[in-house]
């Protein structure tokens, strides 16, 4: 089968700064990412001005991700392979998750009933939506050619 020509990038998202890295006269940085233990691992070259993004992030959040994407370069060992045309795409804070479960039936909480004729788009996600009963006397059967009726409420 012939495959369908493309482009491959590559997006690696991490949270620890890198140990071990080599410097250019420019103040390019060149380190080593990869994933699970055995995977593929991809050396990436930043340039000066994105390491110091990458540093400020460390020093003003406790907790951070950085995102870098890239092309797939060439194989330069088993499982290791250069990523073309690196960025550093963005650095953000990240904020801890809550550890404390929900209190009970926290989820499942009833919420107040929409106001009867609002439009679906106001009604919140989760929000049954109320079921009119009228009654048996006020029920019209319309025609084919009338317009049905709407009983009084």
């Amino acid at each position: 089968m012939k495959a369908t020509p493309a482009r491959l990038e590559l997006t690696i998202k991490f949270t620890q700064l890198p140990v071990a890295f080599t410097e250019d006269q420019g103040g390019a940085r060149t380190f080593e990412v990869g994933g699970e233990e055995g995977g593929p691992r991809f050396v990436v070259t930043l340039s000066k001005k994105a390491c110091k993004r990458l540093a400020k992030a460390v020093e003003e959040w406790p907790e951070w991700m950085a995102i870098i994407t890239g092309r797939f370069g060439e194989l330069l060992s088993p499982e290791r392979y250069r990523l073309e045309s690196a960025g550093l795409t963005n650095v953000m804070e990240r904020k801890p998750k809550e550890s404390s479960p929900p209190a009970p039936g926290a989820l499942l909480a009833p919420q107040a009933a929409p106001a009867l004729g609002a439009p679906l788009e106001a009604m919140p996600f989760g929000t049954s939506v109320p079921v009119l009963e009228a009654p048996a006397a006020s029920v019209v059967v319309p025609s084919a050619q009338a317009a049905p009726a709407v009983p009084n409420v």
